[in-house]
C-alpha cells in the first residue's frame, strides 16, 4: 500500500547509492556514448542528498559491498545484457541513429568502482553519513530501518519488501516527495474487495509476515532463483492455498508440471535463498562487529566460520568489517581502496550548508602521481634516495605546517599504510621523506598521518613505525599512513 509521503516527516533517511548513481547515469548517456569524460551522472544523486539535508533530516548512504556467490548467475546475465545494450549503442550510433543510441547505452549503464568512490568524497566533503555494506546494500539499509539506527530507506529496489523492511520510500523526488510503503500495512491490501494476505484463515497475516511474503517473493522470482512461468500473482495464489513451498512443488509435481528431481534441486537452492533475505551478513557498528540480518535460532546456520556460509556471505573479522564500513577496505579483495592511488576530488560545488575552508586540505591539495612504479623493497627498508622529487618533499612540508628546523636532519626513508593489529602495525609504503629530530625529545614532530597516496605499488612488507606519543595509542583496525624507518 503506496502512502504519500515527505523526508521531513523523518530524522534519519537510509539510501541506497547504486540506485541514486544508476538515475543519475542517465544523463550522462550521451557522454558514455560519445566516450567523452562525465561526472553528470553524480548531480542527480547530490541533488537528492542536498534535499535531504535541507530538509533538516540526515541522510545515511549505503554502497553495495562483495557480491554474493548466489548471485553470480544473475550478476553475469546482467554484464551479458548490458554487453548487448553497448553493442547495439555503438551500431545505432554508426547509423546516424543518435538518439536511439541514447537509451540504449543508458541501458548499458553499470555503477563502477570509481564512481563509488568520487560519491563516497563528495559525501565526505559534505559530511555526509555512509556505510559500504559487507555484501548487499539492501541487507545493510534493512538493518539500519529495523534496528532503529534510521527511520526509512530510501530505493528503487523491490527487493526490500522481499526482506521485510519495515518502512521504504519510493520514487522519492527531488523536492522530497516520495511514496511510502509500510510493511505492517499490507496486511490491509485489498484486490477486488478481498484482502490480499489476511482473511483466508485465522491470523493469516502471522504467517506472511513471518515468512511467507518472502517466499512468494522468491518463488515469483528474484536476484538469487528464478521459476520460470511463475509470476507474483501465480506465487501468491499457490502459496495461499498451500501454505508452504514445500507444498506448493507437491502439487506441482502431482499436476504434471513440474519433475521430482527438479523440484528436489529447487527446493535446496531455495533454502539458501531463504537463509540469504534472513541472515545475510550486515555491519552493525553499534557493535562494531559483522554479524546476521537476524539471528540464526534453529542451529542449522551458525554466525561464524564453523560452517559453509557463503550463501549469506563469509564472516568477517570485526576489524575487515569496520574498515569495509568506512571505505578503506575494498569489500570485494579485502586490499586498502586508497592504496597508492590518486585521490580526486569531484567536479562538483560543495553543499550550500558548507563553506570552502571546512573542507579536508588533503581534497585540496592532491600530490602528483610519480613518474614511475618504485621497485619492491626489502623488510624494513621502504622506497630509495630517488624516489620522490623536490617538488614532493616541498608539498610534504608543506602538509607537515613547514621544512624542518635547522636542528633536524633528513632521512629519506618511506612510508606506510599501516593496519594496525594487536599493537603491531604491518603496512604497506614507498619512498618519502622522514624527518628526524637528532635530540630524542621532544618526539619527532613530521612523524604524523599522511593521507595523500599517490605512488602505485603492489609490495607488502611489515615496517618499522617511528611513532610519537600521540600514535602509539591507535585501535585495532585502524588504517593510516605514517613516515616510517
Amino acid at each position: 500500500m503506496l502512502v504519500q509521503a515527505h523526508v521531513r516527516d523523518f530524522k534519519r533517511l537510509a539510501l541506497d547509492a547504486s540506485c541514486l548513481i544508476h538515475r543519475g547515469g542517465r544523463a550522462s548517456a550521451a557522454d558514455f556514448l560519445h566516450s567523452r569524460a562525465s561526472s553528470k551522472w553524480l548531480g542527480y544523486p547530490l541533488r537528492i542528498v542536498d534535499a535531504i539535508l535541507s530538509a533538516g533530516v540526515t541522510p545515511v548512504v549505503v554502497f553495495d559491498g562483495a557480491s554474493l556467490p548466489m548471485k553470480a548467475r544473475t550478476d553475469a546475465v546482467r554484464a551479458a545484457q548490458r554487453e548487448a545494450h553497448h553493442r547495439k549503442a555503438a551500431a545505432l550510433l554508426q547509423e546516424g541513429k543518435a538518439a536511439r543510441a541514447e537509451v540504449e547505452m543508458a541501458a548499458a549503464f553499470e555503477v563502477t568502482a570509481e564512481m563509488r568512490h568520487t560519491f563516497i568524497i563528495a559525501l565526505q566533503a559534505r559530511r555526509v553519513e555512509f556505510v559500504v555494506a559487507p555484501y548487499e546494500a539492501d541487507a545493510q539499509l534493512v538493518f539500519l530501518v529495523e534496528s532503529g539506527q534510521c527511520d526509512a530507506a530510501v530505493t528503487e529496489d523491490s527487493d526490500l519488501l522481499a526482506y521485510r523492511c519495515p518502512k521504504t520510500l519510493y520514487k522519492l523526488q527531488e523536492s522530497g516527495h516520495a511514496r511510502l510503503v509500510k510493511f505492517a500495512d499490507l496486511s490491509q491490501a485489498e484486490e477486488g474487495g478481498r484482502r490480499l494476505f489476511d482473511g483466508s484463515w485465522h491470523d493469516e497475516w502471522s504467517l506472511w509476515e513471518g515468512s511467507l511474503f518472502t517466499d512468494m517473493c522468491i518463488l515469483a522470482g528474484c536476484d538469487f532463483l528464478e521459476m520460470p512461468a511463475v509470476g507474483i500473482k501465480t506465487a501468491h495464489r499457490q502459496l495461499r492455498q498451500h501454505r508452504s513451498i514445500e507444498s506448493v512443488l507437491n502439487a506441482m509435481i502431482r499436476a504434471g508440471t513440474l519433475d521430482s528431481a527438479r523440484a528436489e534441486a529447487y527446493l535446496k537452492h531455495f533454502y539458501r535463498v531463504q537463509l540469504v533475505f534472513r541472515h545475510q551478513r550486515v555491519w552493525d557498528a553499534a557493535a562494531q562487529q559483522v554479524r546476521m540480518l537476524c539471528p540464526h535460532t534453529d542451529g542449522a546456520l551458525a554466525d561464524d566460520d564453523s560452517c559453509d556460509t557463503d550463501y549469506v556471505g563469509p564472516p568477517l573479522s570485526p576489524v575487515a568489517g569496520q574498515l569495509v564500513s568506512c571505505a578503506e577496505l575494498d569489500p570485494r579483495t579485502l586490499l586498502p581502496t586508497n592504496l597508492f592511488r590518486e585521490e580526486r576530488q569531484p567536479t562538483v560545488a560543495p553543499a550550500r550548508h558548507l563553506q570552502s575552508q571546512s573542507l579536508p586540505q588533503l581534497m585540496r591539495l592532491p600530490l602528483p602521481l610519480p613518474q614511475q612504479q618504485p621497485q619492491s623493497p626489502p623488510t624494513n627498508d621502504i622506497g630509495g634516495d630517488d624516489a620522490l622529487s623536490q617538488e614532493d618533499i616541498d608539498r610534504v612540508h608543506a602538509l607537515s605546517g613547514g621544512p624542518p628546523s635547522p636542528s633536524r636532519k633528513r632521512h629519506r626513508q618511506g612510508y606506510a599504510e599501516v593496519l594496525v593489529v594487536g599493537g603491531v602495525g604491518v603496512g604497506v609504503g614507498v619512498g618519502v621523506v622522514r624527518h628526524d629530530d637528532e635530540a630524542s625529545t621532544p618526539p619527532p614532530r613530521y612523524t604524523h598521518r599522511y593521507d595523500a597516496v599517490t605512488a602505485a605499488s603492489t609490495t607488502t612488507t611489515p615496517v618499522t613505525i617511528a611513532m610519537t606519543p600521540s600514535t602509539t595509542r591507535i585501535k585495532d583496525g585502524t588504517v593510516s599512513r605514517y613516515f616510517v624507518g
